[in-house]
């Protein structure tokens, strides 16, 4: 794939690099599921606290328990085909996603200010919700490095200026020919805004990725048909959404006799992408068949997988015969592909239900066993919020179900609460 190389001047202009094409994505072998040390779970709590981390995207696929069932405040379930353009639940109505929506963005972003979309297709409801925060970063400080080097004793220099983004700026100025500055620092995500104070001695910088250069940029009051001002901001595309990237601001040439780089700040406008796409009467074997591929986009870093509610129905699935093996089977497939695309999973099983009977071909704790099982053979994160509300069952309290199987409100608060203690805990 070949990204595009340009970079967005708000104060001024737009101008497009003129580097190399860059290619991006990695390759994700289940077989190696750790992720620089870390599990699944701990790399998301990770990347969730990382400001260098500019993108998290997660999905969240299942059935009915996902999607919302039966909280209050809940909105209209119908038009429902068990397809992704059905109606979808709104974000206030207290089911388990929305209460970990809320919290992920309140605890990690700080922030409440949400942007909600429909599903393509889907005549109501809301599917999608981001939560962004702009994080400024001074060049002087980690994670950012500077470097200099060359034969003139040129440093990076601090100034103090009320008016720059950050209170002072960074610069650096060329007075020989081999004076070499840099601003260094390793992202995920798609993009990072560059500020920078326009100037008539204003040079040009070259921007790497990866030791890949993406084009020459200039900061010259003339070239850019600017003012001398500060608080310019350039925006970035790295060369599509990358993980562990390396970025590399390089000032070392004094053409046109340019020789100064000031630099304010590296903006990190860090968003949340957090996607329901629970559909109400699916199993695991049709999901996967008829629903899975687009549920999952390509950007994705995390999908959250709670199947098995409905895999005990007597019947068949897309031809197939219900049973053990087939969940078995369709919960594999669907960790086998999400591993070819790069998108770590979070294996979860549902809550306890109340009707078991002669018309299911296995119950929730056999499919309890088999999803510990899978991640064990996967080495994949298991959220088991059956257990938690099998503990209440078995002492006679069915406070937590709403009928025989889908949650209450304060069910719902339970499983809200242990998905957030696996999350908080990782990693301690």
């Amino acid at each position: 794939t070949t990204y595009e190389k340009d970079a967005n001047l708000v104060n001024g202009v737009i101008e497009e690099g003129n580097g190399d094409a860059v290619s991006g994505g990695s390759v994700y072998d289940y077989l190696q599921p750790r992720y620089d040390g870390f599990s699944q779970l701990e790399k998301l709590r990770y990347d969730l606290s990382d400001v260098l981390t500019e993108r998290v995207n997660i999905v969240f696929i299942g059935d009915s328990i996902t999607w919302g069932l039966i909280a209050t405040g809940n909105s209209s379930s119908d038009p429902r085909t068990r397809e992704l353009t059905d109606a979808r639940n709104n974000g206030y109505a207290p089911s388990w996603f929305n209460l970990f929506h809320k919290y992920i963005a309140s605890e990690y972003l700080d922030t409440d200010s949400v942007t909600e979309s429909a599903w393509s297709g889907s005549p109501s409801g809301v599917a999608i919700f981001e939560y962004a925060q702009t994080i400024d970063l001074f060049p002087e400080h980690k994670p950012l490095t500077t470097h200099q080097a060359g034969t003139s004793s040129n440093q990076w220099e601090f100034t103090s200026a009320s008016d720059a983004t950050l209170a002072a700026y960074y610069e650096a100025k060329i007075t020989s020919y081999d004076d070499d500055f840099r601003i260094d620092f390793v992202m995920t995500g798609e993009t990072f805004d560059f500020i920078f104070t326009s100037l008539a001695s204003g040079g040009r910088y070259d921007l790497f990725v990866n030791n890949v250069n993406l084009g020459r940029f200039s900061t010259n009051t003339s070239e850019l048909g600017l003012p001398t001002q500060f608080g310019n901001v350039r925006t970035h595309n790295i060369g599509g959404h990358l993980a562990g990237a390396s970025v590399s601001i390089r000032f070392n040439s004094w053409e046109g006799g340019f020789t100064t780089l000031r630099a304010e700040a590296i903006r990190i406008n860090k968003t949340m992408r957090i996607t329901n796409n629970g559909i109400i009467g699916d199993n695991s074997t049709r999901y996967l068949s008829l629903n899975f591929d687009d549920a999952v986009k390509p950007d994705d870093d995390y999908c959250f997988i709670q199947f098995g509610t409905n895999d005990r129905n007597q019947g068949a699935s897309q031809g197939y015969a219900n049973g053990m093996n087939l969940f078995y089977n369709s919960m594999s497939t669907m960790l086998d592909k999400l591993a070819l695309g790069d998108v770590k999973p979070v294996l979860m099983c549902a809550n306890a239900t109340d009707d078991e009977s002669s018309d299911k071909v296995f119950s929730m704790s056999s499919a309890r066993s088999m999803l510990y099982k899978l991640s064990k053979e996967k080495s994949t994160d298991f959220i088991d919020n059956y257990k938690i509300t099998k503990s209440l069952f078995d002492e006679g309290d069915l406070s937590f179900l709403e009928d025989a199987v889908h949650p209450s409100d304060s069910g719902h608060l339970l499983i809200f609460q242990n998905i957030k203690s696996r999350i908080d805990s990782a990693g301690n």
